[in-house]
Formats: C-alpha cells, sequence, structure tokens
C-alpha cells in the first residue's frame, strides 16, 4: 500500500504476545486428561489470551489497509486482506473451541 503501518506499540505488542502465548496454547488438545489441572487452566487461559492477541494482530493489519485505493487494482492486495479476514475467524473458531 506505500503506507506507515497503523500502530507500531500494536505489532510489538502482538508480536510478544504470540511468541509467548503459542506454545502455552498446545496442551489444551490434552484437557480432561491425565496431565495436572494447572496445566489444563493455563491451556485455556493462553487459548482466551490468543484470541485476543489475533484480534489485535488483525485490527492493525486491517487499519493499515483502510482508505487505500489500491484495492480496485491490485488483487494480490485484496487476497490478504480477504486471508487476514480469514485468519481472525479460523484463530476465533480454535479459541473458543479450546
Amino acid at each position: 500500500t506505500g503506507r506507515p503501518v497503523f500502530s507500531h506499540f500494536l505489532s510489538m505488542l502482538g508480536f510478544w504476545l504470540l511468541f509467548f502465548v503459542y506454545p502455552l496454547n498446545g496442551t489444551h488438545d490434552y484437557v480432561f486428561s491425565v496431565i495436572p489441572m494447572a496445566a489444563q487452566y493455563t491451556a485455556i487461559t493462553a487459548s482466551a489470551i490468543l484470541g485476543l492477541t489475533v484480534i489485535l494482530v488483525v485490527a492493525n493489519l486491517l487499519l493499515t489497509a483502510r482508505g487505500t485505493r489500491v484495492f480496485a487494482d491490485d488483487p494480490g492486495l485484496r487476497f490478504a486482506v480477504m486471508s487476514t479476514i480469514f485468519y481472525l475467524v479460523v484463530s476465533l473458531q480454535g479459541s473458543l473451541q479450546a
């Protein structure tokens, strides 16, 4: 788009939250199994935090692309924006199911 990122603070916050929360998120596959309840609660909490983090990251990406007239001419940009929206939907579905 040739425009700066909407918020560098949101970019850094989203990056570091994804960096620290994603490894904790994998344990949600073992909820109601023999692992300790503290690990299960951590996984469920991490899934909820991950949903909020994805909303933050996607909002920053969509706000960066807001108001550009490039959408009519650039199919690659339209593809990128649509894939960002699908990333939001799939990530929220995963967080809610966890």
